[in-house]
C-alpha cells in the first residue's frame, strides 16, 4: 500500500512539473522569439558563452552538498543549515574565480564586452545559492506544485523586463537584465514559499557524510554539463557569433521540448527510486514505468517537431534563422534516446553512485572524441557527433541495466519501441503532408492536427494502457489539486 501512495505521489508530482516545465518553457520561448526579432543573432552568440560559464559553476553550487538532502533518510536541522552555508560559501568562492578570470575569457574569444557581462551575469550564483536548500526540500518532499507557480511568476517577470529593455535598445543587456529578474524572483518566492531558514549550526561532519554521497554525483553533473556545453564553447571560439547563434537557436526548441519532460519526470525519478533503495527489483520496475511514461510523451512531441521544423522556424523567427533548421532536425533525432538517461537515477538510488560516475565518464568521453574527430568537418558534423554519441549510449545503457537492475533487452526494447514506432508512423504522415502549398500558419496548424490524430489514433489501438494510464493519472491529480 505504502508503495502505491509513494508511487502516486511522485507521478502527481511529475504532471506538477510537466504543467509547470511545458507552461513556463512555452511562455519563456514566446518571450525568446519576440527577442529574436528585436535583436540581431551575433549577440545571441556572445550571451550563449556567457550562458555557459555561468551554467557551469552553477552545477557546482546547486548539484553540490544539498543534492545529498534529497536522498538522506533522515533530516536534521544540521544536515540542512551545513548545506546551505557549504552552498553559500562554494557560490561566493566561484563568482570570485568568474570575476578574476572574466577578462581572459573574453581576450579568448575576443570579445570585449564579454568580462563586464560574465561579472554581472554571474551574480546570479549566489543568488541562486540563497534557495538550493529550499529547493531541495521541494523535491524531497515531491511538492512540485509549488515550483508551478515559482516558475510560472519568475518566467512572466523575465519576459516583462527582458522585452521592455530590448525595445529601448540594450540589446545584450536586455538578455542579461531578464535572465538575473528571473533568477532573483524565482529564489525570493522560493524561501517566502518554503518554510524553512537556516539556523546558526554547522557540522563539517555532516558536510563530510553528505560528500561521500554528493560527490560522486557532483562530478557526474559537472562532466554532463561540460559536455553538453563543449560544442558552444568549441563553434564559439572556431566560428563567427552568429553561426554559434544559429546552432543553438536550432538547439533550442528541441531542448526546451527534451526538459520540459524529462526535467519533470527526473525531478521526481530520485526521490520516487530513493525509497525502494532497498530493493532492487524494485527500483527496476519504477524505472520501467518512468522510461514508458516518458517515451509516450515524448515520442510524438519529437517526431512531430522533426516533422515541422521548416515551417515552423520560418513561421516563428522568419527567414533570418532560416540557417538554424539542419540543427534542430539533428537535434530531434539525438533527444529520442533521452529516455535512457533516468538509468542513472536507478543506479544512485540503490547506492551505485561509483557506477553512475562511470558511465556519465564513459559517455562524456565518447561525445568528446567524436566531437573532436567532427571538428575539422564543420557545425553540421558536430551536430550529427551528439546522435551518434547518444546512440552508443542506448547500446550501453542496454548491457548495464540488464547486469545491474536484472532489466532484460526484451523488457527495455518493449518498454522504448513502442511509443517510438507509433511517433515514426506519424512524422510519415505529417512530413509528406508539410509538401503541401499552403500559408505557413495553416500549413502548421493542419499538420499539428494530423500529428495528433495519428499519434493518438494509433496508440489507442495498440499501446493503450500506457495512455490510459497517464490520462487516468492526469484527471486524478487535476481534480485532487481543485478539491485542495
Amino acid at each position: 500500500m505504502e508503495k502505491k501512495v509513494i508511487q502516486k505521489k511522485a507521478f502527481k508530482g511529475a504532471v506538477w512539473n510537466l504543467m509547470s516545465n511545458i507552461g513556463t518553457r512555452m511562455i519563456s520561448l514566446a518571450i525568446q522569439i519576440v527577442l529574436a526579432r528585436l535583436i540581431a543573432p551575433q549577440v545571441f552568440g556572445v550571451i550563449a558563452i556567457v550562458a555557459v560559464v555561468d551554467n557551469l559553476a552553477l552545477v557546482l553550487v546547486s548539484s553540490g552538498y544539498v543534492t545529498a538532502l534529497i536522498n538522506k533518510k533522515e533530516l536534521n536541522d544540521v544536515d540542512t543549515s551545513s548545506a546551505f552555508y557549504m552552498g553559500l560559501f562554494i557560490s561566493v568562492v566561484l563568482y570570485g574565480v568568474v570575476f578574476f578570470t572574466s577578462p581572459a575569457i573574453a581576450a579568448f574569444y575576443g570579445e570585449e564586452s564579454l568580462s563586464t557581462l560574465l561579472r554581472v551575469s554571474s551574480i546570479s550564483l549566489i543568488i541562486n545559492a540563497l534557495g538550493s536548500v529550499q529547493k531541495s526540500l521541494i523535491s524531497r518532499n515531491l511538492d512540485f506544485h509549488l515550483n508551478f507557480y515559482i516558475s510560472l511568476i519568475s518566467t512572466f517577470a523575465q519576459g516583462l523586463v527582458g522585452i521592455i529593455m530590448a525595445l529601448n535598445g540594450f540589446g545584450v543587456w536586455a538578455l542579461v537584465a531578464s535572465s538575473l529578474t528571473s533568477v532573483s524572483v524565482n529564489i525570493l518566492i522560493t524561501c517566502i514559499l518554503v518554510k524553512w531558514h537556516p539556523q546558526w549550526l554547522f557540522s563539517f561532519t555532516a558536510v563530510k557524510n553528505m560528500f561521500s554521497y554528493s560527490s560522486k554525483l557532483l562530478l557526474v553533473k559537472l562532466l554532463k554539463s561540460i559536455q553538453l556545453n563543449l560544442s558552444t564553447l568549441i563553434i564559439g571560439k572556431r566560428y563567427d557569433s552568429a553561426t554559434l547563434a544559429f546552432y543553438n537557436r536550432g538547439n533550442q526548441i528541441p531542448d526546451i521540448i527534451q526538459t520540459s519532460i524529462s526535467g519533470s519526470i527526473n525531478s521526481v525519478t530520485l526521490p520516487l527510486l530513493s525509497k525502494y533503495q532497498d530493493n532492487v527489483l524494485d527500483v527496476r520496475n519504477g524505472l520501467r514505468r518512468i522510461i514508458s511514461i516518458s517515451c509516450v510523451m515524448g515520442a510524438p512531441i519529437k517526431f512531430g517537431l522533426l516533422a515541422i521544423a521548416e515551417p515552423l522556424i520560418l513561421f516563428l523567427l522568419t527567414d533570418t534563422w532560416a540557417a538554424s533548421i539542419p540543427f534542430m532536425q539533428i537535434a530531434c533525432f539525438s533527444l529520442l534516446l533521452g529516455p535512457f538517461a533516468y538509468k542513472q537515477d536507478a543506479y544512485n538510488a540503490i547506492g551505485r553512485t561509483g557506477l553512475s560516475l562511470f558511465v556519465e565518464i564513459l559517455h562524456r568521453s565518447i561525445f568528446i572524441v567524436l566531437l573532436f574527430i567532427a571538428m575539422p568537418f564543420g557545425v553540421t558534423a558536430i551536430a550529427i557527433s551528439c546522435v551518434v554519441a547518444n546512440l552508443i549510449d542506448a547500446f550501453i545503457s542496454l548491457i548495464i541495466n540488464k547486469k545491474v537492475l536484472f532489466y532484460s533487452f526484451k523488457q527495455q526494447l518493449k518498454d522504448f519501441l513502442p511509443a517510438n514506432i507509433i511517433g515514426f508512423f506519424m512524422f510519415i504522415a505529417v512530413f509528406f503532408f508539410g509538401k503541401i502549398a499552403l500559408p505557413l500558419w495553416l500549413l502548421l496548424f493542419l499538420q499539428i492536427l494530423i500529428g495528433a490524430l495519428v499519434y493518438s489514433g494509433i496508440s489507442y489501438f495498440f499501446n493503450r494502457n500506457e495512455l490510459l494510464y497517464i490520462w487516468n493519472l492526469a484527471k486524478t491529480s487535476l481534480s485532487r489539486t481543485k478539491k485542495s
